[in-house]
């Protein structure tokens, strides 16, 4: 769809060069078709890239900015086709489940989590949940990612409107999400850079949660930081579309390669 939107776009704007010609706004419009047929050539991202997601583990996958994490998670999600290969989930293929059934099986935290502003706190806990909970229950899982206290100060408690009679900040908003996310229970749970506004003493309780969580679900962890990568149970490094290294930190850290290498860069120097 995004293909022949641009296709559209690319033939009237020739249209309207063949009218007006080169000059003033045609000029820029000249430009612009070159970009844009630039962005039709097809780039191959991933490369034979293969890897099991097991139910109580949690997997972290480390790489490069740019090196295809985000794109793993939306073929996983079957949001994106595959030129080739496939992705099984308990040897079905993702292709054979309806769309909307198969993205309640995945619970994800991006790295700009998604708040509903104008809702209240209980209503953004709540979202994607099948059944309804109670308030301890909310309030449980609150205490759990350390957002209790916060909330209770509050004088509406719950009911207190995110964005209207509330800002947290960008670390708070996250762990909002993460409580959202462990209600839900979905047998899989993807951080996508789920952690880049929390600091170390936030992330590493988080890490601890979710191992804690690993026994009902398969944890994907999407990073760059390897201060937590290196508390998952095993590491996938990708590099140039292609698992380069697989294992855990102990078996990585001490081998040449990307993980070290990072683990040098963000932890030794």
């Amino acid at each position: 769809e995004e293909k022949a939107y641009l296709e559209m776009i690319m033939d009237r704007s020739k249209q309207f060069l063949s009218r007006f010609g080169q000059r003033g706004i045609g000029w820029q419009l000249s430009g612009l078709i070159q970009e844009l047929g630039k962005t039709q050539k097809p780039t191959e991202v991933l490369k034979g890239v293969s890897f099991n997601l097991n139910k109580g583990e949690v997997l972290a996958l480390l790489g490069r900015n740019g090196v295809g994490k985000t794109t793993i998670t939306n073929i996983l999600m079957h949001n994106y086709e595959l030129n080739s290969g496939s992705v099984l989930l308990d040897d079905i293929s993702v292709n054979s489940f309806e769309h909307q059934n198969l993205l309640q099986q995945f619970s994800v935290i991006q790295q700009y989590p998604i708040i509903l502003t104008g809702f209240s706190i209980r209503d953004n806990l709540v979202v994607g949940l099948s059944e309804e909970v109670s308030d301890d229950m909310l309030w449980s899982q609150l205490k759990i990612v350390g957002l209790d206290d916060k909330i209770k100060e509050l004088p509406k408690g719950l009911d207190t409107l995110m964005g209207d009679e509330i800002n947290l900040s960008g670390g708070q908003n996250q762990l909002l999400v993460i409580a959202r996310v462990f209600l839900q229970k979905r047998p899989f749970i993807i951080f996508d850079e789920g952690m880049s506004n929390l600091d170390a003493e936030h992330e590493m309780k988080i890490v601890k949660l979710l191992k804690s969580q690993a026994k009902h679900s398969g944890i994907l962890f999407i990073t760059h930081r390897i201060t937590a990568a290196r508390h998952a149970d095993r590491i996938v490094v990708i590099d140039q579309g292609k698992v380069s290294q697989e294992g855990n930190h102990a078996s990585l850290v001490n081998k040449r390669g990307i993980y070290k290498h990072f683990w040098d860069l963000q932890v030794v120097s």
